[in-house]
């Protein structure tokens, strides 16, 4: 499971069109919010300025009515800056719209990406990347847009009033700023490079802990709990390492900060201490002057946070950018009419430079029941990719009644070609959920008639809730074979015109097995049937039966022919008789 995320370097194309697309109908959001901050930072300027007027004007003059209007002023203005927030709120609200569509449209694209691509991806980097990665970007559009702009009028504002009040101390001050801006300008760019080592190593862990908790069955069975807490812990260690180096140059930034902010106030009481003494400004205009420095440096100091913050930004894009996908546009396919032929046309597929099909050419008609066996590695699940439309051809064709499956309808190709793999894929939830999946508008009666094919029926009236029974996460509580019926049972329920079989019953005994059967041959209604089995007794059921060897179709015929010929096909059935000789044919 370890490897990187494949590459697609035109992806930040797609995140860039997807914000423009989404956030220019905003445009007078964004308006109200950049007014919003312009204002409400000018607000909060008034006050020092008052209290220099107070102190130079209203105080020597024993002026009380204007005093009390100073006063309320000076709280008035402040409070109206800060109910400016509750509209840029509301004005910012359609920013967590736009992030949780942005994420469902995230997911959309990756599920329909190719299956090479998503089985080359690991699963824990794909849930970081879509849960974590687009909650930061989300909540720093969303919060530091408004008050990082806020914060940038606050510092120009305030820098042009302390020039203002007292050009040479304002400089001073704006010097030790901008010598500040560059010293950290540089630290920031190991925060973030360190941010991407952090964000790489808690992919990592999230995918160490998703193998761990998928295979706590097969961990417990081989005993290997020390082992599996040994990964953990090495994974947690290195993720730690990276996490505190990150710190610590986060930390170097506030220390930094720290002790310019302290320097400057230091040098500026002694510097305005020095004016007033030689009466180059009066004790108001250094009262206001140390009152706007004052309101501007947790400003300074926060700006220097989110600076920081805004740095693991282009890293957390960049981590979007990689899964980022467009979604193909929704086509309305054709539908061909039934009864349904399904036939391959020279289809050779490749996996990098090695042939694993080819020029394979058959046929399965309305009712049929074919068989596709070989020994392992042949290329038979591949060719059921291809055969449901997974995977695409490198050349020739797959046809419904002549129609390519890529100029078929997806959503009916889905519905009416149904496949039932050897791997089950199950939710946590009830059994009821489990076998209507896909198909929620099915009656009761239809899903238990497909229980009841899957023998499934005797089994749900003996547990207590039936149905309604909880199976746990991923069903993960079942057996091997009530998981692989009920995965038959989901795929009959839909009433498919071509149910493809990959070793749909590999966990079932023979019994059950051959109940199950005679079941879906009893009520399969010109249901055709593909048969991808190791297991020679289902090829006997099957009318037609093709044996692959190295990606070619070396072989074709009923049982009796090819059991009778030599071949691929013959020693299979040999050694089947071998292992199986006290079991009897199916009948």
């Amino acid at each position: 499971m370890q490897g990187s995320m494949p590459s697609y370097p035109d992806n930040r194309k797609v995140v860039i069109r997807y914000a423009r697309k989404h956030l220019l109908p905003h445009a007078w959001n964004f308006f109200f919010i950049l007014l919003k901050n312009v204002v409400g930072a000018l607000l909060y300027m008034v006050p020092p300025f008052l209290s220099k007027y107070v102190l130079e004007t209203v105080l020597p003059e024993r002026h009380w009515p204007l005093l009390i209007v100073i006063a309320i002023c000076m709280v008035a203005a402040p409070i109206t800056g800060s109910m400016m927030i509750v509209w840029e709120n509301i004005a910012g609200r359609f920013m967590l719209r736009l992030g949780g569509t942005g994420r469902a449209e995230l997911y959309n694209g990756l599920q329909h990406r190719p299956m090479e691509w998503l089985l080359r991806s690991r699963v824990g980097d794909l849930l970081t990347r879509l849960l974590d990665d687009t909650q930061f970007i989300t909540s720093m559009a969303n919060g530091h847009l408004g008050f990082t702009l806020f914060h940038i009028v606050t510092i120009v504002a305030g820098a042009f009033i302390l020039l203002a009040l007292q050009p040479p101390l304002g400089a001073i001050v704006l010097l030790f700023w901008a010598v500040q801006a560059v010293l950290l300008s540089r630290l920031g760019r190991q925060v973030k490079r360190k941010a991407a080592d952090a964000a790489r190593r808690h992919s990592d862990v999230a995918e160490t802990v998703r193998e761990l908790i998928s295979g706590a069955a097969f961990i417990k069975a081989a005993g290997r709990e020390a082992d599996a807490l040994k990964d953990i812990r090495a994974c947690l260690h290195e993720e730690w390492n990276h996490t505190r180096s990150g710190m610590t140059a986060e930390n170097r930034v506030h220390v930094l900060h720290a002790a310019l902010n302290a320097f400057a106030l230091v040098t500026m009481y002694v510097a305005g201490g020095w004016f007033v003494l030689r009466g180059a400004i009066t004790v108001g205009t250094l009262v206001a002057f140390i009152a706007v420095y004052n309101w501007l440096r947790p400003f300074g100091a926060s700006m220097i946070e989110r600076s920081i913050e805004s740095m693991k930004l282009p890293q957390a894009v960049d981590r979007l950018a990689g899964i980022a996908f467009p979604s193909p546009p929704a086509k309305n396919g054709l539908v061909p009419p039934g009864p349904l032929t399904l036939e391959t046309d020279e289809v050779t597929f490749h996996y990098e430079e090695r042939s694993v099909i080819d020029r394979i050419s058959f046929n399965v008609r309305p009712g049929m029941t074919l068989a596709i066996v070989g020994y392992r590695g042949a290329g038979k699940s591949t060719l059921a990719d291809l055969l449901l439309g997974l995977k695409p051809p490198a050349s020739g064709h797959v046809r419904i009644n002549g129609i390519a499956l890529d100029e078929i309808d997806p959503a009916w190709l889905r519905s009416s070609v149904v496949c039932i793999t050897q791997d089950v894929m199950l939710r946590s939830g009830t059994i009821l959920d489990n076998i209507a999946y896909g198909f929620e508008a099915a009656t009761p009666d239809a899903i238990m008639e497909a229980a009841a094919m899957a023998d499934l029926d005797e089994w749900i009236a003996r547990l207590p809730d039936g149905l309604h029974t909880q199976v746990g996460e991923q069903a993960l509580q079942l057996s091997g074979g009530e998981r692989q019926r009920i995965s038959i049972a989901r795929a009959l329920l839909r009433k498919p015109a071509i149910l493809v079989m990959d070793e749909a019953t590999s966990a079932l005994d023979h019994r059950t097995e051959s109940r199950i059967m005679k079941r879906i041959r009893d009520h399969s209604n010109g249901m055709s049937i593909v048969f991808i089995t190791h297991c020679l007794r289902l090829a006997q059921l099957s009318d037609d039966i093709i044996v692959l060897d190295d990606g070619r179709l070396k072989e074709r015929g009923t049982h009796a022919e090819l059991s009778a010929r030599p071949g691929i096909y013959q020693s299979l059935w040999r050694e089947y008789e071998q292992r199986n000789q006290a079991s009897l044919p199916l009948s």
